[in-house]
């Protein structure tokens, strides 16, 4: 698969999911409008350092004291930033985690290639929890992490307090398809005309980090409720994109097989779990309703007029749904 084809099956991978038609109003205030966006006060001072797992370096991000809650991207290849500032409140009660998983954003661009795997995802995690001296940790995954998450659950089930599932892709590569299928017939002849230009552009090509942010953002588009929130995304494109997705080729090979059927893992996960899903997002709504039926211990949640970054376009709606969630936790002492 050539360079170009990797990165559009990697945005269609990404944004998965709805049955929704176009709305008639997608317009609304950015995230400067929203209350837990502005009231940036009293929160403590981020640290970042590099972790070393051996094969490569994990740039990490952290503050807060109190129970450890680690936010898992989405992707593969996307990286923290856009979870910022929308999550940065909760630092003001918890012990608050973002970094970025190998081969993303600002963690190195070299490792291991036999390590490009879901179990190389899954270790890294562990490696970050015993870096803290973590007893457990609380999952805050969103779209594709969902994936990592479950596994980490999965192998290491005494080590997970709680899973928050935001927006997650479809479990199965049968339920991307109909997301990247419901994502298709949202274009309008305008949108196909300049997603070809993109693709035949010289910078497209090359791999320019300016041209693969323009692809992401207009994949983005046809995932998100309200637009007018589609320049608050803080996205980021890492150096050298050509040659960390040539590597991150055997994740997408992966991730497209048919053994990879996440579902099937559901019912062994023990840790209470809350699942967020946008209206609007292309991940069909009957196979969010599949994850809560198979969670032994879970609650779903609807927010309406969102898409795939409900965290984004309806803050407040997500952390009343969240915040409560995090403080039902047993030995919760968390204040917001």
């Amino acid at each position: 698969m050539n360079y170009p084809s990797r990165i559009l099956w990697l945005l269609s991978l990404i944004f998965s999911v709805a049955a929704c038609r176009e709305p008639v109003d997608r317009t609304g205030p950015g995230t400067a409008d929203i209350p837990f966006y502005s009231d940036q006060s009293a929160l403590p001072a981020f640290v970042s350092s590099y972790l070393d797992v051996g094969d490569t370096r994990l740039y990490v991000e952290q503050a807060g004291e109190g129970q450890t809650v680690v936010m898992i991207h989405g992707g593969p290849g996307m990286s923290h930033h856009y979870f910022q500032p929308a999550f940065d409140y909760l630092s003001r009660g918890y012990h608050l985690i973002y970094y970025d998983q190998r081969l993303s954003g600002l963690s190195d661009a070299a490792c291991d290639s036999s390590k490009v795997t879901y179990s190389g995802w899954v270790e890294d995690l562990e490696a970050i929890r015993q870096s803290t001296n973590s007893d457990q940790l609380i999952l805050i995954s969103h779209s594709w992490g969902a994936r990592i998450a479950i596994r980490y659950a999965e192998k290491y089930p005494d080590r997970v307090q709680a899973i928050v599932f935001l927006n997650p892709v479809g479990l199965s590569p049968e339920v991307v398809q109909v997301a990247g299928k419901t994502l298709q017939e949202r274009l309008s002849p305008g949108d196909k005309l300049a997603q070809q230009k993109l693709i035949l552009s010289q910078s497209f090509k090359d791999g320019k980090q300016e041209a693969i942010l323009q692809a992401y953002r207009f994949s983005f588009a046809q995932n998100i409720f309200r637009r007018a929130i589609l320049d608050s995304l803080n996205l980021y494109i890492a150096d050298q994109p050509i040659q960390r997705q040539q590597k991150l080729g055997r994740l997408f090979r992966d991730q497209a097989s048919s053994i990879y059927n996440d579902y099937n893992m559901l019912p062994f996960l023990t840790p209470p779990c809350l699942i967020i899903h946008g209206s609007y997002d292309a991940t069909p709504r009957s196979s969010i309703e599949q994850m809560d039926n198979m969670l032994p211990r879970s609650s779903m949640k609807v927010i309406q007029d969102a898409g795939h970054f409900s965290f984004i376009e309806a803050p407040d709606s997500v952390a009343s749904e969240l915040v409560p969630f995090l403080q039902s936790l047993p030995d919760n002492n968390g204040t917001i």
